[in-house]
């Protein structure tokens, strides 16, 4: 892995100075940054460090400038960078595993395969990134409480870190096996229950963030384990393919009910309640009330494997579908009937409540489409590609994202705009790809095979930024990284050459060795031919200062 860390300037040559500046040019995978004839001028000492290796605009580039009081206010634009030629950065070294992103929206954190960090970044613009890196080991999975104040992560060295945010300070860590294998994470509702999960038949349900061991759980004959916490974060469901799934108590570490799945792989539903589970059970569902596990309904009527389900919060309606294409609609908890309809088969469901809409997924006819929940009719219809495939909302429903990939080697991603009946993007990553909406339905992020995460505006579906670490980046990246104190923290951040610098940074330009300037109170600075140009920023004009 590449080495993370930035060449400094002595402390003796860089004393009270805030931020440190670094251009920085990859070059034959080594990080190139130079330092030439750091100077003073005006009276004020300019030791940044020299936009060497950026791309320069010229004077004929240059906006003329404008008289302030005839410029119309404009609307304030979308925060985020679209200057980095996206091509060619990227922000892992490997294949991106997860992302999400905070329930404010104000920051997304990533990991990567057999990376042992995890990345925190401003949202949605992505200049100021953290690397949080605990034991040396490689990350496997995170989850983000639900008040976004926590992240915590596992690692293959059998140890759960709780970061702080968004300052992404290490707070405690806990170990939860003596084993190396891959452990997958689920948090309850309520953010006080962390269920650690992995390649054996056995879990365990800590207390967050302190880490105290509730109970450890066996769960017999699985190779595997997912977990589901019930709405009130008093039961948790264990369940894996061809097994059986299991409702706990998480008062008593006791199961509940037992169901076996048969080389079905349903997740168990609870009720928002958490009055009631939904358990499959091969051609039947039932359903169980809590805490005492009786079956209180089993839904029949089905002739084939049920292969999906979803519940309509909003409506207590469970829609569930088989393989032969058979779709019903259930009233819940009472189990009555409602309504059924065909299709050629179904594989797999996602339901946009607000909109009552439902994509299905059919595998066998290599097709996804969009259906009003209402009759069944067909809105839309999306052919695949690639063997396998899923979808997902928008939180406001207004936004169908269609993934279809053959894992590990390619992915397409296909952003839809439900209201205007329109693709507005259809984009093929190298390897898998990852996927995150914002909670404000604003944006897309995906994280690719080759470690690339770029971000997507829903409005019209275009890639408009794209999260950048020149330490992992191609050789040919040209940027600006620099350290700022931000409320008494250290943080790092990167730009394009050429993009303006934050308030109090002094931009220095050595044109021509031995006869460089400095830019003092101006934002950017860039070398045109042998001569050093200074820019400043006022009232969204441009003004250029040659020297």
């Amino acid at each position: 892995m590449k080495d993370k860390t930035f060449p400094g300037i002595p402390d003796d040559e860089n004393r009270n100075e805030d931020p440190e500046v670094y251009a920085v040019h990859w070059q034959g995978g080594t990080a190139k940054i130079s330092r030439r004839n750091l100077l003073k001028a005006g009276g004020v000492l300019a030791a940044g460090a020299t936009l060497a290796g950026c791309t320069s605009p010229t004077l004929e580039d240059a906006p003329e400038a404008e008289d302030p009081s005839e410029t119309e206010a404009a609307p304030a634009p979308t925060p985020v960078i679209s200057d980095w030629n996206c091509e060619d950065v990227a922000a892992h070294e490997n294949q991106v595993q997860q992302l999400e992103i905070t329930p404010d929206g104000g920051w997304a954190l990533s990991i990567a395969r057999d990376e042992p960090l995890l990345k925190l970044w401003s949202f949605p613009d992505g200049k100021t990134m953290k690397v949080l890196e605990s034991t040396g080991a490689p990350v496997t999975s995170f989850v983000v409480s639900p008040e976004g104040d926590y992240v915590y992560s596992s690692d293959q060295s059998g140890v759960v870190v709780v970061w702080s945010l968004p300052d992404g300070v290490e707070v405690n860590n806990f170990v939860v096996s003596e084993t190396s294998d891959d452990k997958w994470l689920h948090l309850s509702p309520d953010g006080q229950f962390l269920a650690v999960v992995g390649p054996s038949g056995t879990f365990a349900i800590f207390t967050v963030p302190d880490g105290t061991l509730v109970h450890t759980l066996e769960h017999p004959g699985a190779p595997w384990l997912v977990a589901e916490f019930s709405p009130d974060s008093q039961y948790v469901a264990s369940f894996t393919y061809d097994n059986e799934a299991i409702v706990w108590s998480i008062e008593d570490g006791q199961p509940i009910v037992s169901v076996p799945s048969e080389d079905r792989f349903l997740v168990p539903i609870f009720t928002p309640d958490s009055q009631y589970c939904i358990m499959p059970d091969y051609d039947k569902i039932g359903i169980y009330s809590l805490p005492d596990g009786e079956l209180v309904h089993n839904l029949e009527g089905y002739f084939a494997p049920i292969s999906a389900q979803v519940l309509n919060e909003e409506t207590s309606q469970l829609i569930t579908g088989d393989e032969d294409g058979v779709i019903k609609i259930w009233s819940i908890p009472d189990g009555v009937e409602e309504y059924t309809w065909t299709v050629d088969n179904v594989s797999s469901m996602y339901l946009a409540e607000d909109e009552n809409l439902l994509a299905i997924i059919k595998i066998l006819d290599s097709e996804v489409s969009l259906n009003a929940l209402l009759d069944g009719s067909e809105i839309a219809s999306f052919d695949l590609d690639y063997r396998s495939a899923d979808a997902k909302f928008s939180p406001d429903g207004k936004i169908l994202v269609v993934k279809d990939y053959d894992y590990p080697d390619v992915g397409r991603v296909i952003i839809y705009d439900i209201e205007a009946q329109e693709r507005l993007n259809e984009t093929v990553f190298e390897g898998n790809v990852n996927m995150a909406f914002s909670p404000d339905s604003r944006f897309l992020l995906t994280g690719d095979g080759i470690g690339k995460m770029n971000l997507y505006s829903l409005e019209d579906g275009q890639a408009v930024a794209c999260m950048v670490d020149l330490a992992v980046s191609g050789e040919d990246t040209e940027g600006v990284a620099y350290s700022i104190e931000v409320e008494g923290e250290t943080v790092t951040r990167t730009l394009p050459c050429g993009s303006p610098l934050p308030p109090g940074a002094i931009c220095v330009c050595d044109c021509v060795s031995g006869s460089g300037c400095a830019c003092v109170g101006h934002t950017t600075c860039s070398c045109v031919g042998d001569v050093c140009s200074c820019v400043s920023h006022s009232s969204g004009t441009h003004y250029w200062y040659p020297n």
